[in-house]
């Protein structure tokens, strides 16, 4: 099953969210942003990053972007754990080699494959807090 590419960019200059109505990217990798009709290239650009849908929605039905910042526990509402390792606490999407992983913010060494979470039981203890770019206070949890 193929998932959807979805793309969403953020503006580092304005300190927000582009409208998807507003952007296209191309086959060569060129932004076109709409309302000011000039072509920025995001790999050449500090301006303007442009990220990813994993494919995958949290427990609230919110789609789940590299750059999210996501909370999960480890205790299901049966009282059993959810994940067989540790507690996951709070993790940053990250595009690593192969897929979207978590990447632990408290401890950098511990990240998982968002495939692994992909299963029913898995996705429904996951939540997004935030991202990057709107909440890097976040990132020092």
């Amino acid at each position: 099953m193929a998932r959807e590419i979805k793309l969403r960019a953020w503006d580092k200059e304005l300190g927000e969210w582009i409208d998807p109505n507003e952007f296209m990217v191309t086959g060569m990798g060129e932004l076109f942003i709409d309302d000011s009709r000039e072509w920025i290239k995001p790999a050449d650009s500090d301006r303007i990053i442009v990220v990813e849908f994993t494919g995958l929605l949290d427990k609230n039905g919110k789609e789940i972007y590299e750059g999210d910042i996501i909370s999960s526990s480890n205790e299901g509402s049966d009282g059993s754990d959810v994940w067989t390792n540790k507690e996951v606490g709070i993790a940053n999407i990250v595009w690593m080699e192969l897929g979207f992983y978590a990447k632990n913010i408290g401890d950098e060494n511990f990240c998982w494959s968002l495939l692994d979470a992909s299963s029913w039981y898995h996705i429904n203890y996951i939540e997004i807090i935030g991202n990057i770019y709107e909440n890097p206070e976040l990132l020092k949890s």
